[in-house]
């Protein structure tokens, strides 16, 4: 019996090369003209926004926080060297353990929601997998209600391998971007499972609101801090809860990593999510003496996902990826498959584009490719149409606010920008919910979701620094 393998050519850097990528975007605007096009039309409009300078209180918050960078990167290690997979409960729920343990010597009240089990059909054999747990925490007081989201889980499971923090240091580059910048100043960052998506992020409200309590700029304020567990899975148990209490709030904010190097993008735009779950269903048969009564599973999947890939639309802001394809239990090459299920993530601008989306997926998946002459029996096929995260679309209101934010960052000599992303995020619910809404406040950081992800520690206290401030500011509006 002959096997046919895959050879898997893994290319190994020096750890200085591997750092050596570290400072560089890790999403190229290129692929996001559509996005790009909501955002940066306005940018200059925001960026002549004028603010007061700090005041006494502010000044002792920025005080505060320049001497933290330390404890910062310490709280970080601790809580990235605890696996927080979305599958694994248990890292879930100590990681926001620690975290929560902090917010409620400053007053806040926990709410804690157990982890969900849910049964799902994985490669045609059902398996219980767990989301969660979440923990709500809430401060009650007077003026704006602000909230604040971050969320627990990673995309890296226990069994990824990725478990450990490590620090690095970068030369400053001396390259200039087209406006005459330089690229970048020195770096002193961090790779590890989640240092940038999001635990850097966490870190940054936690501190942010030390810093508000010491000051006591925090004191009867109504403060909502929202830790999801379920986010990296399309926030599905979460998304109704998250709505709800975005619903009661004037303000929120995000801590997704900042983007665009180093510039601190703040995210203004996002794309909407969806899924698409396509199970093929043919006949088995052994593949030499009886391959000519299989269905080939298989075959009849490749045929539907190369028109799915087709829609695809970079001008109408759509994409289609075909990104996990399953045979089975049984599959073998010498083994006609007569089981092929394949995921395919969607990506859109438009909120109308999902009734689009869903009616091409049905249409394409009704089609019939494959049909065994010699029986007459053809190939039968389910699909499965889910909506993920909604779009987020800047508004006017929006982008006066922004304005806002990035002179606060020039006060604080903090480098700060505007940024879309083709991502999908909790942010994306709190906006639809109607609350004014801003993303990617957490560190500078890039490689999400990969095992070279890293975040720019000194951006740890700039962004707590720069999160304080607009919460002092939100607190002064009437």
């Amino acid at each position: 019996m002959f096997r046919i393998s895959v050879l898997l050519l893994t290319v190994v850097m020096s750890s200085q090369q591997a750092f050596a990528q570290a400072p560089y975007p890790a999403d190229s605007t290129l692929p996001l003209p559509e996005i790009e096009a909501l955002v940066n039309p306005r940018v200059e409009v925001a960026e002549a926004t004028k603010v007061a300078p700090l005041e006494a209180k502010e000044k002792e918050l920025v005080k505060f926080l320049d001497d933290k960078k330390d404890e910062m990167i310490t709280l970080l290690k601790e809580i990235v060297e605890i696996n927080s997979g979305s599958r694994n409960a248990a890292g879930i729920e100590s990681v926001g353990k620690i975290l929560s343990a902090r917010l409620v010597k400053l007053g806040f009240k926990e709410e804690f929601i157990l982890a969900k089990a849910e049964t799902l059909d994985v490669a045609g054999e059902r398996k219980v997998q767990t989301s969660g747990p979440w923990r709500i925490l809430r401060k009650a007081g007077k003026g704006k209600k602000v909230l604040l989201m971050g969320h627990l889980d990673t995309v890296f499971e226990p069994e990824s391998g990725f478990l450990t923090f490590s620090e690095f240091r970068v030369a400053p580059s001396h390259d200039v971007d087209e406006s005459g910048r330089m690229t970048h100043g020195p770096i002193h960052g961090a790779i590890g499972p989640g240092v940038a998506d999001m635990k850097g992020g966490l870190v940054v409200i936690v501190f942010t609101l030390e810093a508000l309590n010491e000051t006591g700029l925090l004191k009867d304020k109504d403060v909502t801090v929202f830790f999801n567990g379920d986010e990296e899975t399309g926030s599905k148990f979460s998304q109704d809860k998250m709505f709800a209490e975005a619903k009661r709030t004037d303000f929120c904010l995000n801590f997704e990593e900042g983007r665009d190097v180093p510039y601190g993008g703040i995210v203004l735009a996002r794309k909407g999510t969806a899924g698409a779950t396509i199970t093929c269903r043919g006949r088995a048969a052994h593949a030499g003496n009886q391959h000519y009564l299989g269905i080939n599973a298989a075959v009849e999947l490749s045929h539907k996902l190369l028109e799915l890939s087709r829609l695809s639309d970079y001008k109408r802001g759509i994409t289609a990826s075909p990104g996990v394809i399953d045979l089975g239990p049984f599959a073998k090459s010498n083994r006609v498959p007569d089981f092929a299920r394949a995921e395919v993530d969607f990506r859109y601008l438009n909120p109308a584009d999902t009734s689009y989306l869903r009616a091409r997926v049905e249409e394409i998946c009704r089609k019939v490719y494959l049909r065994n002459p010699w029986t007459g029996e053809a190939a039968r096929t389910e699909v499965e149409f889910e909506l993920g995260f909604p779009p987020m679309r800047p508004d006017t209101a929006r982008y006066r606010w922004v304005g806002e934010v990035l002179a606060l960052a020039r006060l604080l000599n903090v480098p700060a920008g505007v940024k879309g992303s083709a991502g999908g995020s909790d942010a994306s619910v709190a906006a639809l919910a109607g609350c004014m809404t801003l993303d990617a406040l957490g560190p500078v950081g890039g490689a999400s979701h990969t095992t070279e992800e890293w975040v720019h520690l000194n951006t740890l206290p700039d962004r707590a620094k720069l999160t304080a401030l607009i919460l002092s500011r939100i607190w002064k509006k009437k």
